[in-house]
């Protein structure tokens, strides 16, 4: 009898989990294991402004099935016989062994999970321009839950008046909606001739002309040249 098919994927929070479904589907012997280094998983990266602004009370929220079901690794193990190694990373591949090294981030402890697929899922990062001033300490950026918690923090301290988004694609947008809801003054600058870079110009302009009626400052065909920072290292001015 032949041994079950062992499936690796790297990355649990939104292409991993779809690809750990469907190839339980294809392949319902198969064993299947899902690595991820943060705590939650399976979750839209979409909904992370929501959460940010308060719409989303809690961030299990973003982890829940339509009908509330938390899908953490008791669910994934129990409803999807997949099982998952979150707070793990991954941390090398052995090719000619088909093994995966992890990392237990709680324990420190490393092991090697042999494979005969291995899937990377672990998403795209977000455009890091070499700007001078990024490292200053208010610069922040959106991909992970953690970012999303340190957003929410200083939104709830107040300690964000002002606020320049740089970037006016998808998320940027949610994030202005975010900020505006919860009474910031936004700008949000775009290098591109136009926000929504994906959508017809006509469009783009309608959306540019709702933001502009409830006071966002709409900068587009703008480059960012540096950030400039007082003597704590917090950001105080974008130069464009």
């Amino acid at each position: 009898m032949a041994e079950p098919l062992r499936i690796v994927i790297v990355g649990g929070v939104a292409a991993g989990p779809k690809a750990a479904a469907r190839a339980r589907r294809l392949a319902p012997d198969a064993h299947i294991t899902i690595v991820e280094k943060d705590e939650i998983l399976s979750y839209s990266g979409c909904g992370l402004p929501y959460y940010i602004s308060g719409m989303v009370e809690e961030r299990t929220e973003l982890m829940a099935t339509p009908i509330g079901v938390l899908r953490d690794p008791e669910f994934f193990a129990t409803v999807k016989d997949i099982e998952v190694l979150n707070r793990t990373e991954a941390v090398a591949i052995d090719r000619e062994a088909m093994e995966l090294e992890v990392r237990d981030l709680l324990s420190g402890q490393t092991r090697r999970l042999p494979y005969d697929r291995l899937i990377i899922a672990t998403g795209a990062e977000p455009l890091d321009p070499p700007i001078p001033g990024r490292e200053l300490e208010n610069v922040l950026s959106l991909k992970r839950v953690e970012d999303a918690d340190r957003l929410r923090a200083e939104m709830l301290k107040g300690t964000c008046p002002m606020v320049a988004i740089i970037g006016g694609g998808l998320i940027g947008m949610e994030m202005t909606e975010a900020f505006t809801e919860c009474g910031s003054a936004v700008s949000i600058i775009e290098m591109l001739p136009h926000v929504l870079p994906m959508l017809d110009p006509e469009m783009s302009a309608l959306v540019e002309q709702h933001m502009r009626e409830v006071g966002v400052k709409v900068l587009t065909s703008t480059r960012v040249e540096r950030m400039e920072g007082d003597g704590n290292g917090q950001v105080v001015k974008v130069v464009t």
